[in-house]
């Protein structure tokens, strides 16, 4: 279960490129797992996500002309993760940033309603309709 104890060390561990974000963040560059004190944040967790995270590794995984499955899907698995997490300050900047930036490109949305975990699914659905994002009703039903 991710928390705040170990989400950065998941991120690293998992997702590569994001260290050049945590690098470049972190007070001290050279340590090889920062902790959330060592980071210099400016921003909200959620922020500090989509700029870490999404940028770097979901977007061109949902960009790729080829869907990659064992890449999307580990994506998708972190972001259930992180949405599912005990900590509510984790879900709701989750929900708030990342799901919320899935909606900046159609292709984006339309990927993501694939790959979703439950939860993630949920919440994006629930963010499209809210914003009346033009997509394929077929899309907003639940998975068979």
């Amino acid at each position: 279960m991710l928390d705040e104890g170990n989400l950065l060390k998941r991120l690293l561990e998992e997702f590569p490129e994001a260290a050049e974000e945590v690098a470049r963040r972190s007070g001290n560059p050279s340590v090889m797992t920062p902790t959330w004190d060592d980071l210099e944040l400016d921003t909200e967790l959620g922020m500090f996500l989509v700029l870490a995270f999404n940028a770097p590794v979901v977007e061109p995984r949902l960009e790729a002309p080829v869907v990659d499955p064992t890449a999307l899907r580990a994506c998708f698995d972190f972001i259930e993760e992180l949405v599912t997490s005990s900590s509510a300050h984790i879900q709701r900047n989750t929900v708030t940033w990342v799901v919320d930036a899935l909606c900046k490109k159609m292709l984006y949305v339309e990927r993501a309603l694939v790959w979703a975990g439950p939860v993630t699914r949920h919440e994006l659905v629930l963010i499209v309709r809210h914003y009346s994002v033009p997509v394929d009703p077929a899309l907003l039903e639940p998975p068979a």
